[in-house]
């Protein structure tokens, strides 16, 4: 179980450090287009309540800014995973006392992270490819 929260630990800093330097990038792609500053890319994966939605938003406008058009289905599908795991892992606390043991939060947690990898690879090769040119 540490491990697990060390693991969660690290890919929150990881995934926080990530979002703001493309939002910063975004920033000098397309300035004054974004819905969030580029410290709620950092603080908004925080704030309680917010962070069910803030972050989606950076990323959504980080996405658009770098060039990426048509539906963000790897966002929407990141998100929509992130916000399942919140009631499964509040179901599974009332009959476990640790729900992060469940095999349903972690089949969930997997499913995110490897969407969240999908989207953190779409985005920063979008970004590479406008440094690039």
């Amino acid at each position: 179980m540490p491990v697990m929260i060390l693991v969660s630990a690290l890919s929150l800093v990881v995934t926080v450090c990530w979002t703001r330097r493309c939002r910063l990038n975004a920033e000098a792609f397309a300035p004054g287009t974004h819905r969030y500053g580029p410290g709620l890319a950092v603080w908004g994966w925080l704030i309680p309540v917010g962070n069910l939605w803030i972050p989606r938003r950076v990323m959504l406008d980080v996405r658009r800014a770098s060039g990426l058009t048509g539906p963000a289905r790897l966002i929407e599908g990141w998100w929509w995973v992130r916000l399942v795991k919140l009631p499964v892992a509040l179901a599974v606390g009332r009959i476990m006392p640790n729900p992060m043991v469940s095999l349903h939060v972690a089949l969930i947690s997997a499913v995110s992270g490897i969407l969240l990898l999908l989207v953190i690879r779409e985005i920063t090769a979008a970004q590479a490819e406008r440094l690039a040119a």
